[in-house]
């Protein structure tokens, strides 16, 4: 049994007219075939797919539609061929169309489109999409990230920006962190972001010392600054260990402890003798990490630093007055 939605389109005679806006609206298509068991076939795919092939020898906006159609199509061959008429049109009218698929269809079955996609936006090079793309993974949870896949089409984006290499990463940092800090945005739209900021490494630290320099950054940005492992986090860390809120002093710790910089021990030294069980518990596993050598290490960088301050400040007075006696005696 067969269920036609409309009369079938004849593709051929369509193309031979140069009917581009029939040839659009055979895209949209549909035809199904139902047997006796109840299976339903997809007998249209072929319409929409010779449709699609047809448009390639155009060009422009007329084809939006039907680009629009074959990306919404749930037949992975029209998302491909989608794909391919997409490159033909303005990269302004369709952008969003293609980065919310790269982050979004599933693999499998559409991988090969997918593929399409990223080569289309990073020929293109729109402005600002690294920051786009990294938005749209993070905004749907309809795929598990992908460090093989997104994670390189992400730096990929990133070498293709019309911005050197430094801004453009860092702007994609910037709006993972504001992602990350939104306290308003779902969590898992945040512990997704979290995750594409590590993919950037110590490229993401300058935005994220800036959240954590606020009054009361939020536990996933503490967290996500040790998973970073970078050292140069340690300043805005030290003072979250004082934090009022227990919550977070833990956090700090926990994070001191992952990114195991030796100047961090006084801060987790003190942290053990706090009111707080939990606080207490995470400072000793952060000391842990160090080892008895890195603890001791740390403790003896800790002791000297004031010393050498002192040092320091004493010869810098000893340097003064041996400069003003010397000028006194030139003078004289």
């Amino acid at each position: 049994m067969r269920l036609i939605g409309s009369r079938r389109p004849n593709v051929k005679r369509l193309q031979r007219n140069g009917d581009v806006p029939g040839l659009c609206a055979a895209v949209s298509y549909r035809e199904e075939e139902v047997n006796y068991n109840g299976i339903v076939t997809d007998t249209g795919i072929g319409v929409r797919l010779d449709a699609l092939r047809a448009l390639m020898d155009h060009e422009g906006p007329q084809l939006l539609e039907a680009v629009r159609s074959g990306l919404s199509d749930e037949q992975p061959a029209v998302r491909f061929w989608a794909v391919q008429l997409a490159s033909r049109s303005e990269p302004v009218a369709v952008t969003d169309d293609l980065v919310r698929g790269l982050a979004t269809w599933p693999d499998p079955p559409h991988g090969e489109a997918r593929q399409a996609v990223a080569a289309v936006l990073a020929d293109w090079a729109p402005p600002e999409l690294p920051e786009r793309f990294a938005t749209a993974l993070t905004s749907t949870t309809e795929n598990a990230l992908s460090e093989e896949w997104d994670r390189a089409w992400l730096a990929a984006f990133i070498s293709a920006d019309s911005r050197d290499n430094e801004q453009a990463t860092n702007a994609v940092a910037e709006r993972l962190v504001e992602r990350v800090g939104d306290e308003a945005g779902e969590m898992s739209t945040r512990t997704r972001a979290a995750e594409v900021l590590r993919w950037l490494g110590e490229s993401g630290s300058q935005p994220l010392e800036r959240a954590l320099a606020r009054r009361d950054p939020e536990l996933i940005v503490i967290e996500l600054a040790g998973d970073l492992h970078d050292s140069s986090l340690l300043e805005a860390l030290v003072p979250l260990c004082e934090h009022p809120d227990p919550s977070r002093r833990g956090a700090a710790a926990r994070a001191v402890g992952e990114i195991q910089d030796t100047r961090g021990v006084a801060a987790l030294l003190r942290l053990t003798q706090d009111e707080v069980h939990t606080v207490r518990q995470a400072a000793l596993t952060a000391l842990d990490r160090f080892g008895v050598s890195g603890v001791v290490f740390g403790l003896a960088a800790g002791a000297r630093q004031p010393m050498l301050s002192q040092l320091d400040s004493r010869r810098g007075t000893r340097a003064v007055t041996d400069g003003s006696e010397h000028e006194s005696g030139s003078r004289a």
